[in-house]
C-alpha cells in the first residue's frame, strides 16, 4: 500500500511537468508537433487537462493528423478524470462552439482553473471571428444593425456588442465568453471602454480568471483616458486595497470626479457620505438629497429608496412639529399668566409665537396669578379686566391685563 503511494506520487509531478512542456511548446515556441507529443505522455499519466488538450490536437489536427472520433474519446476521457471543461469541448469544435450559451454556463460556474485554461486555448481566436458565428435572421432590427456594423469593423458597435453579451440584454443572449474575446482584442489596442470592461470582468472573473490586480490595471488605463466609470471601481478598489495600496484621498478624489461627471453610483455614495458625514465629508442633509436625487434621475435603485424614504421621514416630522404646536398653544392657552401688583407698564412679545412669552417685571415687583379670560367673550379686545369675585388678595383691577397671544 505504501509502495503504491510513494509511486502514485511521482507520476502526478512527472505528468504535471510535461503537461507544461506541452504548453511551453504549444504556446510559447509554437512547435505543435512537440507540444502534442508531451500532452501524449501526461494524458498517459492520466492528467485531466492534458488529456483534454490532446483531445483538441485531435480535433483541429495540430501536431497530429486530424480524428474527431479520437478526440472525442479523449474528451470523454478527460471529463471521467474530472476536467470540467470537457464535456464543452466534446460537444462541437471551440469555433463552431462560441454561439453555444453552454460554454458561458461552463465559465461563469467553473473553476478559477477552468478559466484560465480556457483563457489559454482561446489566445488564437479574434474578434472578427466571434462575430461571424453569431446568426443574425433571428435578432430584432435594433440588434441587426448593432451587429451588421460589428461584423464591418466598426469598433463602437463591437463595443455596443461586447457589452449586450457580457449582460445577455438587447436581442442578445449572454455569452461572457464572446464578450471578453472583444475587450481583451481592443483593450489592447487602448480603447478606453475595452479596458474598462476588461477591467470589469476580472474584477468579478467572467469569463477569465479573477484578478484584482489586472482589474486594477484596466481601470487605470480607463481612468487616465477619462472613462468615468473606471474613475468610479477603481476609487472603489483604491478605498478597499483591493489589488493595489489604500489611498483613501485618491479615492475620494475620484469618486468625487466620477459623481461631478455622472456616474449614478458615485453620485449615490457621495449623497450617503454627506449623510453620514463620513470621510471628511460634511455632514449636511440637504447636499446629501441633492446627490440622492441625481442619482435617483440616473435611475440607482439605491438612491430612489433613499430619496422615498428621506421624503416620508420629512413629512412625518412636519405631522409631529405642526401636532406639537397645537398642544403647545393649547397647554399655553390653560395656563395662569402673571401680573405685577404696582401700576406699571408690562411689555410682552406680540403676534403670534411658537415660544414662551417673555414679561419684563421692575425690581422687587410681586407677580400674582390672574386666571386667563378667553378673548372670544369679549368679542373685542378688552381694555378692563374682569375683577375675580373668589380673589382673597388686593384688589389690582387697575393693573394693566395681560392675555395670551393667540394664533
Amino acid at each position: 500500500m505504501q509502495s503504491g503511494n510513494t509511486k502514485a506520487t511521482p507520476n502526478k509531478s512527472k505528468a504535471e511537468i510535461l503537461f507544461n512542456l506541452g504548453k511551453h511548446f504549444e504556446f510559447t515556441v509554437g512547435d505543435l508537433n512537440k507540444a502534442a507529443n508531451y500532452y501524449k505522455q501526461a494524458a498517459d499519466l492520466n492528467h485531466p487537462t492534458a488529456t483534454l488538450y490532446f483531445g483538441i490536437c485531435y480535433r483541429d489536427g495540430r501536431g497530429v493528423n486530424q480524428d474527431t472520433h479520437r478526440a472525442n474519446t479523449l474528451f470523454e476521457r478527460a471529463g471521467e478524470l474530472g476536467d470540467s471543461l470537457a464535456e464543452a469541448f466534446k460537444i462541437k469544435s471551440l469555433e463552431k462552439l462560441l454561439p453555444n450559451f453552454k460554454i458561458s454556463q461552463v465559465l461563469e460556474k467553473g473553476s478559477q482553473d477552468a478559466k484560465q485554461k480556457l483563457s489559454e486555448i482561446r489566445r488564437g481566436l479574434t474578434t472578427a471571428q466571434v462575430i461571424e458565428n453569431i446568426e443574425i435572421d433571428d435578432k430584432p432590427d435594433e440588434a441587426k444593425s448593432v451587429l451588421e456594423l460589428a461584423k464591418s469593423g466598426n469598433i463602437a458597435s463591437r463595443m455596443n456588442l461586447g457589452y449586450r453579451l457580457l449582460h445577455g440584454i438587447h436581442g442578445f443572449a449572454k455569452d461572457i465568453y464572446k464578450a471578453t474575446i472583444i475587450f481583451e482584442e481592443y483593450a489592447k489596442q487602448g480603447i478606453a471602454d475595452a479596458e474598462y470592461y476588461l477591467g470589469f470582468c476580472y474584477a468579478k472573473g467572467l469569463g477569465v480568471a479573477a484578478s484584482d490586480e489586472k482589474a486594477v490595471e484596466c481601470y487605470k488605463k480607463a481612468a487616465n483616458k477619462g472613462h468615468i466609470h473606471a474613475k468610479y471601481f477603481l476609487s472603489i478598489h483604491l478605498y478597499d486595497g483591493k489589488g493595489v495600496e489604500k489611498d483613501k484621498k485618491e479615492s475620494i478624489r475620484l469618486l468625487k470626479e466620477a459623481a461631478d461627471e455622472g456616474n449614478p453610483d458615485a453620485q449615490y455614495l457621495v449623497g450617503y457620505s454627506h449623510e453620514k458625514g463620513v470621510d471628511h465629508f460634511s455632514k449636511d442633509m440637504k447636499i446629501a438629497l441633492t446627490w440622492y436625487e441625481k442619482a435617483a434621475e440616473k435611475g440607482q435603485l439605491e438612491a430612489k429608496n433613499k430619496c422615498a424614504e428621506l421624503k416620508k421621514s420629512q413629512e412625518k416630522y412636519q405631522q409631529q412639529f405642526v401636532a406639537l404646536n397645537q398642544q403647545l398653544y393649547f397647554l399655553r392657552s390653560q395656563r395662569p399668566i402673571y401680573a405685577p401688583t404696582s401700576n406699571t407698564s408690562v411689555n410682552m412679545v406680540s403676534g403670534p409665537q411658537f415660544f414662551p412669552l417673555h414679561f419684563h417685571f421692575p425690581e422687587n415687583a410681586t407677580p400674582q396669578p390672574i386666571q386667563y379670560t378667553p378673548l372670544s367673550t369679549f368679542g373685542m379686545w378688552p381694555t378692563q379686566p374682569k375683577s375675580d369675585p373668589t380673589s382673597q388678595e388686593e384688589d389690582n383691577s387697575q393693573a394693566p391685563l395681560l392675555y395670551k397671544n393667540m394664533l
